[in-house]
């Protein structure tokens, strides 16, 4: 489907004037990249800030529970998250005031305080019951933060997709670090999930080239390690072929680059749909997708 002729006058010029004002895209690829690597690295704080706060603290006397439920009420985003391996690396013994925090609290902090509970505690039902909640009605950075934990508790969940779709595809009219982070972290965590994954191949066709390049960015991430996901995300990414064959001529130099990465990642599985592509006649698209094939040694 032409996308461009779907697209209302006001989309048409909400997109001229992102074109303007999107200075961030003006610094290209690299920039791109630089921005996404440093929202995988926020939204994954476990594998990174986390793990070497833990290390950190191995020579130091461990912290009171209580001092770090008050981190938890009052930290910055870093600060509660090592707070939240602490809580966890205590065990049990940090589980009964866990508990009361969340029966009592009612602001900030409450997707920390059922993380780590839900860290020692899998099945413990307050804190899922939080962490829905959070997902389905919360703000920012902690939406982001329950959707993470849900997605490590369930691969298969569905709850936080809704919210992490309307933040990755948000329409950012003058970038900032702030808001460019916080989209490619939802997309990040959109790519958690098989139901999230799904999501994101349906974000490829959005009007909006950033919001398309988010997504690629995503799968990115997702298909250098594809090998290791389970079989239904494996199917997920595999359905989203022909869409990201279709943008080997989309008019996005990044958007080009970005899918012509992703399908080579994806390997195999993509050659059918790329070899149609090149044999179709379509003067953009079947150059570009025999070069593909022929940087994949499958010309």
């Amino acid at each position: 489907m032409n996308l461009e002729k779907h697209l209302t006058q006001s989309e048409k010029d909400a997109r001229k004037l992102l074109v303007m004002k999107r200075v961030v895209e003006v610094l290209g690829w690299l920039t791109a990249v630089a921005l996404f690597a440093f929202a995988s690295h926020a939204v994954f704080a476990a594998a990174g800030v986390r793990a070497g706060a833990a290390a950190a603290q191995e020579s130091r006397p461990a912290p009171s529970v209580e001092s770090l439920l008050s981190v938890l009420r009052k930290g910055d985003r870093q600060a509660r998250e090592q707070a939240v391996e602490e809580l966890k690396r205590l065990g049990p013994a940090a589980a009964p005031a866990l508990t009361e925090f969340l029966n009592v609290e009612r602001k900030a902090g409450r997707a920390y305080a059922a993380e780590a509970l839900l860290g020692i505690e899998p099945k413990n039902e307050l804190a899922l019951r939080v962490l829905t909640g959070v997902a389905l009605k919360g703000d920012g950075d902690e939406v982001l933060e329950a959707a993470v934990a849900l997605a490590e508790h369930d691969p298969d969940s569905a709850v936080a997709v809704p919210r992490l779709v309307k933040m990755a595809s948000k329409f950012i009219l003058i970038p900032t670090n702030t808001n460019v982070v916080r989209q490619r972290e939802a997309a990040y965590a959109l790519g958690m999930t098989t139901p999230g994954v799904r999501a994101l191949g349906k974000l490829l066709g959005h009007w909006d080239p950033w919001v398309c390049e988010t997504a690629l960015f995503a799968l990115d991430d997702l298909t250098e390690t594809l090998d290791r996901a389970g079989p239904a995300k494996r199917a997920a990414v595999r359905e989203m072929i022909p869409a990201l064959v279709k943008l080997l001529s989309d008019k996005d130099k990044v958007v080009r680059g970005m899918a012509a990465e992703v399908l080579g990642q994806i390997g195999a599985d993509a050659v059918p749909e790329l070899k149609r592509a090149a044999a179709d006649g379509d003067k953009k698209l079947a150059p570009a997708a025999a070069e593909l094939l022929k940087r994949m040694g499958r010309s």
